[in-house]
């Protein structure tokens, strides 16, 4: 089963998301409210997909996704966000799949059952 850290300081929204992905996929989701949390979480559990808010308080989404490859954790990374793409930085390492707006949760669902088709299938 697809193991998901959703990562977002709004608690109303990382509700939202597990519900959604909960109901739509058969991933098993883990819910923080920080970077921080999501850093330490993954220190103690294996995930195969962050989903991540850019602007969060003390650590934003790229901070986060730079924290996560800095300590070599092995999972895929997808930044769900209403932010400027204009202004984002670049994501660059292996495991980044994209950004996926907060208006289109169709796209992150799809998102989310690939990679859980992906994973059932090795």
């Amino acid at each position: 089963m697809l193991k998901v850290l959703i990562v977002d300081d709004h608690q109303d929204t990382a509700h939202l998301i597990t519900e959604i992905l909960r109901t739509s996929t058969q991933a098993r989701i883990t819910t923080v409210l920080s970077g921080e949390l999501a850093i330490k979480t993954l220190k103690v559990e294996n995930y195969d997909l962050v989903i991540c808010d850019f602007h969060m308080p003390e650590m934003n989404g790229h901070e986060v996704f730079l924290a996560i490859k800095d300590a070599g954790h092995d999972c895929q990374f997808l930044l769900f966000t209403n932010a400027d793409l204009r202004i984002l930085p670049k994501f660059n390492g292996t495991g980044f799949l994209g950004i996926v707006k907060k208006t289109d949760l169709e796209a992150l669902i799809d998102h989310v059952a690939k990679l859980g088709n992906e994973k059932g299938a090795l």
